[in-house]
């Protein structure tokens, strides 16, 4: 391990996940890069997490074990412990792709960029999923992974940390708001990063302040494009109605749809998909 400044940080915030803490830390201590330094912000786990720790002392540089307010305050606490001129988050239960992932990663670094992001291996439907974002009008119609995100630490001391009162979705959050304003500091990266699980709170769990707070932030964050555009992305916003049982909402956010995207007939596939998800709980 270089003991002086990595360029990398890898912040794991970790909950009762031992067991999967284990394959992710051996994905890490394979990799043919060796500029990073690893960080496990721990909230607390009553499992077998501190042996895990013990074991992977060789390469675990900080640990920590207390009670958190959370993922995001688990990965704000990673930022303000971490050494490294970049960052990168990842959660317990994913890996890192190849070997020489991370060495692939930072073979696309360039002075003048602020974050690199690439893709995801999605372990459920077995394919792999990201791609190059270069307008506002791609990104409000597309996703990007945290687990395939690298930050420079300067965009952190520009923009500030994760939005704790998101409980799910600071990392949505913070990228949209930050790839808004500066989109032309991001590059793609032709590269998967990381296999991601899902299996994560975010992958079954809807994050109701940002749904009650999403139409207001897509209209601050896309003013500047089409209002049709803006009212397409919105089209999750009718879909967790849904599945938040909120019936006569979703009519209302349908009909809404409807008249500012004249998108009929794909809309209501969808909401129909979700309705009869609902009801077969």
């Amino acid at each position: 391990m270089n003991q002086s400044i990595p360029k990398l940080s890898i912040v794991i915030p970790s909950y009762n996940n031992g067991n999967k803490l284990i394959d992710l830390l051996n994905s890490i201590k394979q990799q043919n890069f060796s500029d990073y330094e690893v960080l496990v912000i721990d909230g607390n786990s009553t499992d077998n997490t501190k042996d895990v720790i013990k074991k992977y002392k060789s390469i675990v540089s900080y640990f920590v074990s207390e009670k958190d307010q959370g993922i995001y305050d688990a990965m704000n606490k990673g930022i303000q412990a971490s050494k490294g001129d970049w960052l990168y988050f990842i959660g317990c239960d994913d890996l890192l792709y190849e070997s020489d992932t991370l060495s692939q990663v930072f073979h696309n670094e360039t002075d003048e960029i602020q974050v690199l992001y690439g893709k995801i291996f999605n372990k459920r439907k077995q394919l792999a999923e990201g791609q190059e974002i270069s307008s506002k009008e791609e990104l409000i119609c597309t996703s990007i992974w945290h687990q395939s995100v690298f930050y420079r630490r300067t965009i952190f001391e520009k923009y500030g940390y994760f939005d704790i009162s998101y409980k799910i979705a600071a990392d949505v959050v913070f990228n949209l708001s930050t790839f808004s304003q500066s989109f032309n500091k991001w590059k793609f990266m032709d590269v998967i990063v990381s296999v991601f699980s899902g299996e994560g709170i975010s992958s079954h769990t809807i994050d109701l302040k940002y749904h009650q707070n999403q139409k207001k932030l897509f209209h601050d964050w896309f003013f500047d494009i089409e209002e049709h555009l803006i009212y397409s992305a919105l089209q999750h916003h009718l879909y967790n109605e849904i599945k938040l049982g909120n019936y006569s909402s979703a009519m209302k956010e349908y009909v809404t749809l409807f008249l500012k995207t004249n998108d009929r007939f794909r809309i209501l596939k969808h909401a129909f998909y979700y309705l009869k998800l609902r009801f077969r709980k």
